[in-house]
């Protein structure tokens, strides 16, 4: 059964008033997303093309879906959990296909890390970025539904090694809505951590604006961010961990689109 978290009190209207968000406009050397979809709209039934930039290992080859630690990959879509693996790339490596079958909000999560880190049992445990995909699965028609049906499992923890969770249905944000969200590592709130987005007006191409969340995590690793444009928004934690080798940096991401129009 997916829960939904309820236990979130919404910042007081004041609490704006002594907070400064900094916003920086231009690309501001933004990171790449791990994993960029083509479409966040997709159709049921038709393939959605997945990239996978995740960065080169030590010999500067690329990671490609056939050689990353792909230790996750599962949709939830209709009340249902389904795992999405063995991944389907096409020749480049740097490209997969998958098809939802079913229309409606779903949540697509994928855990991957370097190809060094797979064959282990443990694999899921090794794995180094983090991405969750809000999708507006549209029916074959291509045609958005006439009612949204909330999908529970998107504002549910996952179970990924680090994870950003939000609090609110993405679905339901306009501008001028704050966005909570609260961070885990191995299922352990993260405190005084440090979350960012990027926005662009339409996809994954052209200039973007960096938010910061108001202020770092607290003691429940709990943050807002405001919602301050429509666009395409990928929201992003980097956690440094100790690692067997030394330090490690572990990376969760949130990508999901605010629509134009209905401002609060």
């Amino acid at each position: 059964m997916i829960r939904v978290a309820h236990d979130h009190t919404p910042p007081l209207p004041w609490l704006w008033g002594a907070v400064l968000l900094a916003v920086v406009a231009g690309q501001a050397g933004a990171a790449e997303s791990a994993v960029t979809p083509a479409a966040l709209a997709p159709q049921a039934g038709m393939p959605l093309v997945l990239e996978l930039n995740l960065p080169a290992g030590p010999d500067d080859a690329p990671a490609t879906w056939n050689s990353a630690n792909v230790a996750q990959f599962f949709v939830r879509v209709a009340g249902e959990q389904r795992t999405l693996l063995p991944v389907n790339a096409d020749g480049d490596g740097r490209h997969a296909r998958l098809t939802i079958d079913r229309a409606g909000p779903a949540l697509l999560c994928i855990g991957a890390g370097p190809p060094a880190a797979r064959g282990h049992s443990d694999s899921w445990q090794r794995v180094t970025h983090c991405t969750k995909i809000v999708l507006d699965v549209r029916p074959a028609d291509g045609r958005a539904p006439a009612t949204y049906t909330p999908n529970p499992g998107i504002t549910a923890k996952t179970g990924q090694k680090i994870e950003i969770m939000p609090m609110v249905d993405p679905f339901r944000l306009r501008v001028g809505d704050d966005l909570p969200v609260r961070v885990y590592y191995e299922g352990v709130r993260i405190s005084n951590a440090r979350v960012t987005a990027t926005v662009r007006p339409s996809g994954f191409s052209g200039p973007g604006t960096e938010i910061q969340a108001a202020r770092p995590t607290d003691a429940h690793g709990t943050t807002w961010l405001h919602v301050s444009r429509p666009g395409t928004w990928v929201v992003r934690l980097v956690h440094e961990v100790d690692g067997q080798a030394g330090p490690q940096r572990c990376v969760a991401e949130l990508i999901f689109r605010v629509a134009e129009g209905g401002e609060r």
